[in-house]
């Protein structure tokens, strides 16, 4: 080796030494670094949502192998607990819905046994009341008229007494087809008690025409074949609301008292109230 050879040694050294760093500091961020950016952007598409996340492929080294498989490993368990979740989210809204839907079919059920007759599917008094009310109210303001019928089987003591009850309650169920048969879906129909029956007609009629229904009806009954106790009639009472008429219990007292002239001249026929009569309220 030549001296100059000896002298510029040092730097060519230095030189094949930097390049040989370069190199190493090359091969180290392809084999750490690289993976390390990829697990960090598979790390923000889980976060994000966006996609399935790639994760490394191939490296040699062991630590970034493990952090690898430990966010695939946490990434599978994260996605199954959502799924978990989901699943179970979409079961326990089914579930309200199925206990919503039963609670309003359990309310309107209720509604239905505190509105309506248990034997003959009518309404009840209370409701037929309340329409009353609804009704006189009505007429007050606007002075619409309505028509209220009392029905009441006669002698209907005697069915039960010859026949026994449940032929009784046959009975009161046929009459309530009847009723329903011979009126309109606008027209109020209701158990009022016992063998007592209500119909109320909305709709302005006139006396005939009012009359007219409620002879209909009183065919019908007398027309008609019960089982058992064969032949059955009722006696009916009839008033036309008037603005004298102010409460519930007077404008009843009123049919009440018709139909009590309809018993006294010989059941099976109606009787009209006469007009002007002020019941007590």
């Amino acid at each position: 080796f030549t001296p100059d050879f000896i002298q510029a040694a040092p730097r060519w050294l230095g030189a094949v030494a930097a390049l040989v760093s370069g190199l190493l500091a090359l091969g180290l961020a392809h084999t750490v670094s690289r993976p390390i950016e990829e697990l960090a952007d598979a790390a923000r598409r889980i976060e994000l949502r966006a996609g399935e996340p790639r994760y490394p492929q191939t490296t040699r080294v062991l630590e970034v192998q493990q952090l690898a498989q430990s966010i695939r490993s946490m990434t599978a368990s994260l996605l199954a607990r959502e799924q978990e979740l989901e699943t179970l989210n979409h079961t326990l809204e089914a579930q309200v819905l199925q206990r919503t839907h039963a609670l309003a079919a359990a309310n309107d059920e209720l509604e239905r046994l505190a509105t309506h007759d248990a034997l003959t599917g009518l309404h009840n008094r209370r409701h037929c009341d309340e329409r009353l009310a609804e009704c006189i109210a009505v007429g007050q303001r606007t002075g619409r008229a309505f028509a209220l019928l009392v029905l009441d089987a006669d002698h209907f003591k005697q069915i039960n007494d010859r026949f026994g009850h449940a032929t009784g309650d046959a009975v009161l169920q046929q009459l309530a087809h009847v009723l329903r048969t011979h009126t309109r879906g606008t027209d109020l129909l209701a158990r009022y008690g016992g063998e007592e029956f209500v119909v109320v007609l909305p709709e302005n009629p006139t006396r005939d025409e009012a009359m007219a229904v409620a002879e209909k009806i009183r065919a019908a009954v007398e027309s008609a074949t019960f089982a058992e106790a064969g032949r059955v009639t009722m006696s009916i009472g009839l008033c036309i609301w008037e603005p004298t008429d102010r409460s519930v219990a007077g404008l009843v007292h009123r049919a009440d008292l018709a139909l009590y002239q309809a018993k006294h001249l010989g059941r099976n026929r109606v009787e009209v109230a006469p007009a002007g009569l002020v019941a007590p309220t």
